[in-house]
């Protein structure tokens, strides 16, 4: 499925609560296959990047944020492009140090091309303006249970917050316990 095209009547599924343009062949139950295409619209970036993972998650591979884009009135967010974790490469200069004390972490990044991207539009809604499907390395399909593909960058900032709090109230209380 390369790509869809929207007609009058989108449909609406509310178990992944996401507006679906209307494609060939889809029925509404068929939402376990359902790919990103242009035009998709999210009723919130939270719900896009959501279906965005779960997507990644079915396929076998993890997602991570690339790209934001913000405005130039008032540096709300705008833009966000969601990437293949393998995405691009590690800068060359990582792997050629010479103060380095332990060896060099296995190469993750391979250059991989799948995205979307999304666009801020009227109403708080998102739209998908670009989808890149192909990926140019294997594929992690035979996982027991989602707990083998690696976590990146899928907490919400509102999560991220909370965690991070939590690591200062932590660190506080190592040092008071270094101190006495």
């Amino acid at each position: 499925m390369g790509s869809c095209s929207i007609t009058i009547r989108d449909v609406i599924n509310d178990e992944l609560n996401v507006v679906i343009p209307s494609m060939e062949g889809f029925t509404a139950d068929s939402s376990e296959s359902l790919e990103p295409c242009m035009g998709m619209t999210f009723p919130s970036l939270e719900d896009a990047r959501d279906f965005y993972y779960e997507y990644a998650k079915r396929r076998g591979f993890t997602i991570r944020t690339n790209r934001i884009r913000h405005s130039l009135k008032n540096m709300a967010i705008i833009g966000r492009d969601f990437v293949c974790s393998r995405e691009g490469f590690r800068a060359a200069n990582h792997a050629l140090r010479k103060d380095r004390v332990l060896p060099p972490r296995p190469v993750t990044r391979e250059g991989c091309k799948a995205m979307i991207r999304l666009a801020a539009r009227g109403g708080g809604k998102w739209a998908v303006t670009k989808f890149v499907r192909g990926h140019n390395h294997k594929l992690l399909t035979h996982c027991k249970f989602a707990g083998e593909l690696p976590i990146v960058n899928i907490l919400s900032e509102v999560s991220l917050g909370l965690l991070l709090d939590k690591m200062v109230v932590w660190i506080n209380l190592h040092c008071l316990f270094i101190n006495i």
